[in-house]
């Protein structure tokens, strides 16, 4: 089926349902215990074929793996300010814990994958006269409306982050194998990219203060966030062998025991993802080309925590606003 040439005659969320969902979102991200190390990112050295792995380390593992539409017209979750309002140009796979349009990671049609980890020195700006989007809607904004790292890094400050509650910063990979850390230090954004980033990593610490470990030539004694970056580091700077088997060894590695709950690796060149979780260890693969990109038919939605192995597109369900809303409650 052609896609359509105007945004879908429809917005999500709707007022109704933002009005529901925002609160219990809030409610839920403020109840989480803050942690002391969470989550590490990476993007293998590997220009030709570039893999860019996660850890995702929570208290929680539920979640709904999305498949989103184009020309959908969306308006920003926000507590402050003009909520930014926008339609999606590219379809996207994301990877949700508090809902749809609200993720935790993800890869578009292009190949840019934008994914978060928790930073607590996180300081962001005052909301102003730019538009504003809360900490999780900027993944999907990016995923939505880019397709490399410099059209993220050209458009980052058209936007005012006027979070939730929760302290964050993001590392951007494109299939180009180009990286970006993007940070809110001292109320200002500060994105590393090029020589800035020699090592495409992001861990729970500034990029500039990971590197100074890096740097030191300390030897990791630990699973903290600084000896996780410098493993994650060394490591993706020597795979080889199958890249995919490379990245999960990799992911092996800097595992901080039951916390880690989600393991995904992205191959942005081949439009492919592959993913495990806590629990349920066998590897799932999806195919980003077998879906329908259009709006004309329904967004799918997938249960993390499905137990298969492989090709899991068959698995996939029509969107149901139920089964979201019960995954937020």
């Amino acid at each position: 089926m052609a896609d359509v040439a105007l945004p879908c005659p429809w917005r999500y969320p709707s007022l109704d349902m933002a009005r529901t969902l925002l609160p219990l979102i809030a409610a839920a991200v403020m109840l989480m215990p803050e942690p002391s190390s969470a989550c590490t990112t990476f993007c293998t050295q590997d220009s030709s074929r570039p893999i860019i792995g996660k850890s995702y380390d929570w208290h929680i593992g539920q979640g709904l793996v999305f498949f989103n539409k184009r020309h959908v017209a969306k308006r920003a979750l926000a507590l402050k300010g003009k909520p930014a309002t926008w339609t999606s140009k590219y379809a996207s796979l994301t990877f949700n814990q508090y809902g749809r349009e609200l993720p935790n990671g993800g890869m578009n049609e292009k190949g840019l994958v934008v994914e978060i980890m928790w930073l607590d020195s996180s300081t962001y700006p005052r909301v102003d006269h730019r538009p504003t989007i809360n900490e999780l809607q900027w993944i999907q904004y990016q995923l939505d409306n880019y397709q490399s790292l410099a059209d993220v890094v050209r458009h980052a400050r058209e936007l005012v982050v006027a979070p939730i509650t929760a302290r964050v910063h993001y590392l951007v990979c494109d299939r180009r194998a180009r990286c970006g850390a993007f940070e809110y230090v001292d109320g200002r954004l500060v994105i590393s990219q090029g020589k800035k980033l020699p090592a495409p990593v992001l861990t729970n610490h500034t990029y500039v203060e990971s590197l100074r470990h890096l740097e030191s030539g300390r030897r990791p004694k630990s699973r903290g966030s600084l000896d996780r970056f410098v493993i994650a580091a060394r490591a993706t700077a020597k795979t080889s062998g199958d890249p995919i088997k490379a990245a999960f060894s990799v992911l092996d590695r800097v595992r901080n025991s039951d916390y880690s709950k989600w393991n995904i690796v992205y191959d942005p060149s081949r439009l492919q993802v592959h993913f495990r979780s806590l629990g349920h260890d066998r590897i799932k693969f999806i195919d980003l080309h077998r879906f329908d990109r259009s709006c004309a038919t329904p967004a799918k939605m997938l249960d993390i925590n499905v137990d298969i192995r492989g090709d899991v597109y068959s698995h996939f369900k029509d969107y149901s606003a139920a089964r979201n809303l019960e995954l937020v409650r």
